[in-house]
């Protein structure tokens, strides 16, 4: 395997992997499969949701193969297909923050705000060079 930074088909076979986990719920799925194996019952009973809005997203979790069922007494049982999730929850759980980064869509605003205020600072003192 090549550097991400060098191969296209890598980067965004990881793009993938990083949209199927980018929801709330199934980043929690996944960080309760990296426990153990769980039921669709289970989950819904420990992310406290119910078992439809469960299924939804383990369905997007299974067809990315992050995620395999096997069936156990009639009961489908969900586990990691791909262990290595267990690192990168670890490595985003040492993200964590307690200031919540500032969502995407509102970082443009944001970001222009301070750029004008940088800019007016910048102008007031070069404007009032160039104006006399």
């Amino acid at each position: 395997m090549g550097s991400l930074a060098e191969e296209r088909p890598l980067a965004a076979r990881l793009a993938e992997v990083l949209k199927a986990l980018a929801h709330p719920v199934r980043l929690r799925i996944v960080a309760i499969l990296c426990e153990r194996e769980e039921s669709v019952i289970g989950l819904a009973e420990r992310l406290d949701l119910k078992q439809a809005i469960v299924s939804q997203q383990l369905r997007i979790l299974r067809m990315s193969r992050l995620v395999s069922a096997t069936r156990q007494e009639g009961f489908s049982r969900y586990a990691l297909a791909e262990p290595r999730l267990r690192d990168l929850v670890t490595c985003l759980e040492g993200c964590h923050r307690e200031e919540p980064a500032v969502p995407v869509r509102n970082r443009g605003a944001e970001g222009a705000k301070a750029r004008g205020a940088e800019s007016a600072k910048s102008l007031g003192a070069e404007g009032a060079k160039t104006t006399k």
